[in-house]
């Protein structure tokens, strides 16, 4: 199993982003624009979109630091590719 992290081109990918984010959180999912404040990375399966992740810089905690908001696993890919793939260090 092929796993990356592709960054999003922003502004063009942020719709699909957001459509993303909406087919796996609904009402829960980030505003369209807020998808173009943030570092935004596809999270590719063998060649197939598996889901999304978003890092937020300079976080008030910590300068020169990036905060992983959240990993996103798309629905499809649930029980498929483990989730301990998709963020080593």
């Amino acid at each position: 199993m092929m796993v990356e992290f592709r960054k999003a081109v922003l502004p063009w990918e942020a719709a699909d982003l957001w459509k993303l984010d909406l087919e796996i959180f609904g009402k829960d999912a980030f505003d369209e624009e807020l998808w173009l404040r943030l570092e935004s990375y596809w999270i590719v399966v063998d060649g197939r979109v598996a889901g999304c992740a978003a890092f937020i810089h300079d976080v008030e905690f910590q300068e020169d630091s990036a905060f992983l908001v959240s990993p996103w696993k798309s629905p499809g890919f649930l029980g498929r590719a483990p989730s301990h793939c998709f963020l080593t260090h």
